[in-house]
């Protein structure tokens, strides 16, 4: 689970947010399925939001943050009080969790 993460006496950011005007762009998928990691976020706008649409959808393609929202959100542990995304995530892997992590704009 996140540590710390606590949205509810702090801003925490959902790394796992969608294509709306005031999220913040941080990485985009690559051919390869990856993530490629933008050196700082951006803030999109309704203009992306539309051009984005067009194709796959925008979340196939490009990796958003945004303002947790909690119980609003079905990565949400009510019992716990945190985010449990990283935690589902790591129990679908084939493989062994690496230690080290890449940089990212949110972190």
């Amino acid at each position: 689970m996140i540590p710390d993460a606590d949205p509810l006496s702090k801003n925490i950011a959902c790394p796992s947010y969608i294509s709306k005007a005031g999220a913040e762009l941080f990485g985009i998928i690559n051919k390869a399925g990856k993530v490629t990691y933008l050196k700082n976020a951006i803030t999109i706008d309704n203009t992306f939001v539309e051009e984005a649409k067009t194709g796959r959808e925008a979340e196939a393609r490009f990796r958003f943050s945004g303002k947790c929202i909690t119980t609003g959100c079905l990565h949400w542990d009510n019992t716990n009080h945190q985010c449990i995304l990283i935690d589902k995530l790591i129990s679908i892997l084939d493989r062994p969790v690496s230690e080290t992590v890449q940089d990212c704009p949110i972190r």
